[in-house]
């Protein structure tokens, strides 16, 4: 006769995920190398709910953790080794910013182990193991993030503002990374910032800034200075003097000798008389040149305008995805659509004369001449 308690402790392992997403998983995985691992069950229920990124699949007599998506290991599909099927079930609740919003399971346990993401966590005790957040877990004996065991201090470990750094009253961690130093603090503009006394980090990773005089200029895209240096993406500009930087846009910045895009020296480029342009952000101009992105294109950087992404002009001539558009008159060229334009003798469809124009009166736009007909 078959252990009823047994049974009850088998019948959670059976993960609810329905055909939908294995054959989604096998997508981006392989759909071959699953069917041949005997991962995606021929006749998976239809009515079974987990919908989502990661989780745990009882199958015969092996267990398999599956992943999609936003976690740093990306896609995964993996054999729990050393695993009892018999008290295997999943640790819940899910995870997500509301409640089962992403239905993400991590954890699970047998008899004696506790795993993470198909991993046993080293000394982990399964009879006590609970969830703290989406981040951290306990046991009777110690707190843990991922399958790195923390700290003994549960009793003093809470979660910090953003959920993710935490402290148990003497070390600061985030995930399962201990910061190093003293007289820690959240950066006020963006909490996945902090620093101590003697180091700076992001989202746990340290920084080679100096933290006494770090300061955040744009998070977004990790701009930032200390003393010696400017930072775009949280690396160093060669040459970049933090005194004299001011932020053009998000990916652009300058100081009094040059200006840098997404963190690299746009050369030539002159700081004093630098222009950008609302449509075409990747178009920079100085009064002698014109830029694109990097590159320095053909154009007459004092008149140079952005018309439409497509469409450029200055006092020379009129430019079709930056080739000169020879029969357009620059003076007159109007763009009236992202691929259309117009000049007091023709009208253009991208590079192609679509037909001569005409202008009814002196202050209305020129149309095709056969539109009149």
């Amino acid at each position: 006769m078959s252990n009823p308690s047994a049974q009850s402790q088998r019948t959670p392992a059976k993960l609810q995920m329905t055909k939908t997403t294995w054959l989604n998983i096998g997508q981006r995985l392989g759909i071959a190398a699953l069917i041949a691992a005997g991962m995606i069950p021929i006749a998976a229920s239809a009515t079974t709910i987990l919908r989502d990124e990661a989780g745990y699949k009882l199958q015969g007599d092996q267990v398999w953790f599956s992943s999609i998506g936003n976690h740093p290991h990306r896609d995964q599909v993996t054999k729990v080794k050393g695993i009892d099927t018999a008290t295997f079930r999943e640790i819940t609740p899910c995870v997500g910013y509301r409640p089962c919003a992403r239905q993400v399971v991590n954890f699970a346990r047998d008899r004696k182990h506790v795993f993470h993401r198909g991993n046993v966590i080293p000394g982990a005790d399964p009879d006590t193991f609970v969830l703290i957040d989406d981040t951290y877990a306990k046991d009777k004996a110690a707190v843990y993030a991922g399958v790195v065991r923390l700290t003994n201090r549960i009793a003093n470990f809470r979660p910090l503002p953003n959920e993710v750094w935490a402290t148990d009253g003497r070390h600061i961690f985030y995930g399962e990374t201990r910061l190093e130093g003293e007289g820690f603090e959240l950066n006020p503009q963006n909490h996945d910032y902090a620093r101590t006394k003697t180091h700076v980090y992001h989202r746990g990773k340290a920084l080679t800034a100096d933290a006494s005089t770090f300061q955040l200029v744009w998070a977004g895209t990790g701009v930032s200075k200390d003393k010696n240096n400017v930072y775009y993406n949280d690396v160093p500009i060669p040459a970049a003097d933090p005194l004299t930087m001011t932020v053009v846009s998000a990916f652009l910045l300058k100081d009094k000798r040059a200006v840098y895009l997404q963190g690299k020296e746009v050369v030539g480029l002159d700081p004093l008389t630098l222009r950008t342009f609302p449509i075409g952000d990747t178009y920079m101009a100085d009064r002698n040149a014109v830029y694109l992105g990097h590159k320095k294109i053909e154009g007459d950087g004092a008149t140079f305008e952005v018309l439409q992404p497509a469409y450029t002009k200055d006092k020379n001539s009129v430019y079709y995805k930056d080739a000169v558009l020879a029969q357009a008159d620059p003076l007159s060229f109007v763009a009236t659509s992202m691929d259309r334009g117009c000049d007091k003798n023709y009208c253009f469809n991208g590079k192609v004369i679509e037909c001569k124009s005409i202008r009814l009166t002196p202050w209305s736009a020129y149309v095709c001449l056969w539109a009149q007909r």
